[in-house]
């Protein structure tokens, strides 16, 4: 079967990371715009971008960057050559926005989702990997997003430590929330649940694209470091019920926020 030319897209946290590690590894002649390293104490597969000057707006959606600055005709251009030079690839991207839907013209745009149950999971895993310094929190993920101005610069730069991290955490939580809606991640074929409950789902999906796939200890080894990050019962509870009930004493602040976020547009500091 031949493999399928991809990019593969997810929101930070989701766990992508892991999985092209494993398809690298198992597929050595397969172009990936990543190199990959060891799974790290915090359960983050730490990665780097190939810097490739005949691809340079393709290495770009490997970072978090500002849609806008994307010309999408040059990105047309930089998959025209990608599929002259390649006859299969997987290419990962953190970018989500309909304005980048002509690149469908020329390759397949697959997607990691999750659902409503993840979300607090997928923004714990982002947080607690990412911006693991208190001094970064709030203007580096304002940076990340393209949202810092000077005004938010001074802010960030005067709040306390602990109003920094629950902006951050509403800031990173509402991104998610407007993500999941806009781009229907509840209802992609892979998403962050099948890493704990359908490995097999996970292998199926990339062997019918032709792809080798046997997720091996190195995924063992991020499921149980990750555990710490998943939704607790009261947390499930509240959105199978609908009730959202977000200063339930028994949740931890990324799912207060998650709960709150899928109710509210506007940032509240929560207990």
């Amino acid at each position: 079967m031949a493999m399928t030319r991809m990019f593969l897209r997810w929101t930070g946290g989701s766990g992508g990371d892991v999985i092209l590690k494993h398809i690298k590894q198992q597929n050595p002649q397969l172009y990936i715009n990543c190199d990959f390293g060891d799974l790290t104490a915090e359960g983050r597969v730490s990665n780097n971008s190939v810097q490739h000057d005949v691809y340079p707006v393709i290495e770009s959606l490997n970072r978090y960057a500002k849609v806008s600055s994307i010309n999408v005709q040059d990105l047309i251009t930089d998959i025209t050559q990608l599929n002259r030079d390649h006859s299969h690839y997987i290419c990962k991207m953190h970018m989500f926005d309909h304005s980048l839907d002509p690149m469908r013209q020329l390759t397949t745009v697959e997607t990691i989702g999750f659902s409503t149950m993840f979300l607090p999971f997928v923004v714990q895993a982002c947080f607690c990997k990412t911006l693991a310094d208190p001094t970064s929190w709030l203007s580096d993920w304002l940076t990340k997003t393209n949202e810092l101005t000077a005004v938010t610069d001074y802010i960030s730069k005067k709040v306390n430590t602990d109003l920094k991290k629950h902006h951050t955490i509403w800031l990173m939580t509402e991104d998610a929330v407007n993500i999941h809606r806009t781009h229907d991640l509840d209802s992609a074929t892979l998403k962050t649940d099948h890493w704990f409950d359908s490995r097999g789902h996970i292998e199926n999906f990339f062997n019918q694209q032709g792809y080798q796939l046997k997720l091996a200890s190195v995924f063992d080894r991020w499921i149980d470091i990750n555990k710490q990050y998943l939704p607790s019962d009261t947390y499930i509870k509240c959105v199978q019920s609908q009730t959202y009930d977000y200063e339930h004493s028994d949740l931890n602040i990324f799912e207060k926020y998650s709960l709150y976020a899928l109710t509210h547009s506007q940032f509240k500091l929560l207990n």
